[in-house]
């Protein structure tokens, strides 16, 4: 499969932030001004930063070690344990509104469940993630082409995305303010960030329960589950950047997640 065309528009060096030219006979992309190479492999272009800290690197341990044992993929097919996680997703569809040509980027896209709802409205879907067994699934569901990057650098150009999708992936981020900088970088004046993170006080109770009745191996989330942040000072921290429009939890009973849509200013 060759790259999807909108991500050659898009992509930049995570680096210089400068473009970045494709060459399919090396499957490689390069850097026009600081000249770093960028392996793409097995379809999925490798587009990381050079230098990170101990606590991405930790990150990264993280995503694989939860993609192998806790995997999305098993919440949004439990009929019961999953219940929340669909409900999370219409909500999110919901906050998005028309889809039809937009250009979204879902930040931490593991397997792409929820791309793929994004790509059946009609949208234009580029997700990245951490770990690359679950981009190659990513890849073959939805035919699409992914990328593994860092949130703290990611490889797009700048106000490149209509729509900017993080759900249920800040408590795996370190550097949160980065993250945030560079989601309200690619992001287009006007264009909206959707906005999920657990409540993970609340959520940490059914764990045993989830566990026993999916059998969803809930213990990894002791490993996994790096940052439990202050549902508020998320929300003052992202709005530093962006305007909060709207905030609200799901689900009104058992509000185990929140929900934060954001708009970029021109």
């Amino acid at each position: 499969m060759d790259i999807t065309g909108y991500v050659l528009d898009i992509v930049a060096c995570p680096e210089c932030r400068c473009g970045l030219s494709y060459n399919p006979k090396k499957a490689s992309f390069k850097c026009s001004r600081c000249r770093r190479v960028f392996p793409v492999k097995e379809g999925v272009p490798f587009l990381s930063a050079e230098r990170v800290g101990d606590k991405v690197k930790e990150s990264v341990h993280a995503a694989y070690e939860e993609f192998k044992e806790e995997p999305m993929d098993d919440y949004y097919s439990s009929p019961v344990a999953g219940y929340f996680s669909r409900l999370r997703v219409k909500s999110l569809l919901r906050e998005a509104g028309d889809l039809r040509g937009r250009l979204v980027l879902d930040v931490g896209c593991e397997a792409g469940y929820v791309s793929s709802r994004f790509l059946r409205r009609g949208a234009r879907v580029v997700g990245f993630d951490i770990c690359v067994p679950a981009l190659h699934i990513f890849r073959k569901r939805l035919g699409v082409t992914p990328i593994m990057a860092f949130s703290q650098k990611m490889p797009f150009r700048d106000s490149s995305f209509d729509i900017v999708v993080c759900t249920e992936v800040i408590e795996h981020m370190p550097m949160l303010d980065e993250c945030i900088k560079e989601m309200h970088r690619v992001l287009k004046p006007g264009g909206r960030l959707l906005l999920t993170f657990p409540n993970e006080g609340l959520r940490k109770k059914f764990y045993p329960l989830i566990k026993l009745f999916s059998g969803i191996n809930t213990d990894v989330e002791e490993h996994v589950t790096l940052f439990d942040y202050n549902r508020d000072e998320v929300y003052a921290k992202f709005a530093n950047f962006l305007k909060l429009k709207k905030r609200y939890p799901i689900h009104w009973l058992l509000p185990i997640t929140n929900v934060g849509v954001f708009v970029k200013l021109p």
